[in-house]
């Protein structure tokens, strides 16, 4: 067996098994899983004596239990090239912030975590091979990545924040200066929002 437990997990691995998690037949999930786990084809594993098939399923009972989560680290080395994380809100960029994005819409953890690691004495996006990176974040551990994702969370919602006060602030002075009913109503509207998703 290839994967014995959490450790020999990948975020590529991991992403694969979500994929197969997504299977609505149970059989499929699991014949995905052992194949996964074992790199053998859904083939081969369809293939197997059912004593051998039951034997593999026994070597997946570590997936039951959740994978521990590691706390955020300055620095990352992936395949021997060293990422610098960007943890602090005001070093952020613009284009890290629309690029995050983009990334999260299509829920591929590679691309948002390119957006936060940065090869060591590099700017964001400035001379580097930003697939190349995406490809080093696959081979990242997936309790590395679970970390970081909470802690991605964490700032976006800060950086929400941030833009919903600096836009409310905004429209409040362009509404009194023009004395806008439809700019104040705007605003409130926006307030409500706020107050649902605790920006406030």
């Amino acid at each position: 067996m290839i994967l014995k437990d959490w450790n020999d997990v990948t975020l590529g691995i991991w992403m694969r098994m979500n994929e197969i998690t997504q299977r609505e037949n149970e059989i499929e999930r699991l014949v995905g899983y052992v194949a996964l786990a074992n790199e053998l084809t859904e083939e081969e594993v369809l293939a197997l004596p059912l004593d051998k098939f039951k034997e593999y399923m026994k070597g997946l009972a570590w997936m039951n239990t959740p994978p521990e989560i590691e706390q955020p680290k300055k620095e990352y080395v992936i395949n021997g090239h060293t990422y610098v994380l960007t943890m602090n809100f005001h070093q952020l960029t613009t284009a890290q912030y629309i690029d995050f994005q983009s990334y999260s819409k299509s829920e591929d953890y590679s691309e948002m975590l390119s957006v936060f690691l940065i090869p060591k004495g590099h700017k964001y996006g400035d001379d580097y091979d930003v697939f190349e990176v995406q490809q080093d974040m696959k081979q990242m551990p997936v309790q590395e990545v679970l970390g970081l994702m909470g802690f991605f969370i964490v700032l976006y919602r800060s950086w929400s924040a941030a833009l919903w006060k600096y836009s409310s602030r905004m429209l409040k002075k362009a509404a009194k200066r023009e004395k806008s009913e439809e700019l104040m109503e705007t605003v409130k509207k926006m307030e409500e929002l706020a107050d649902m998703f605790g920006f406030r």
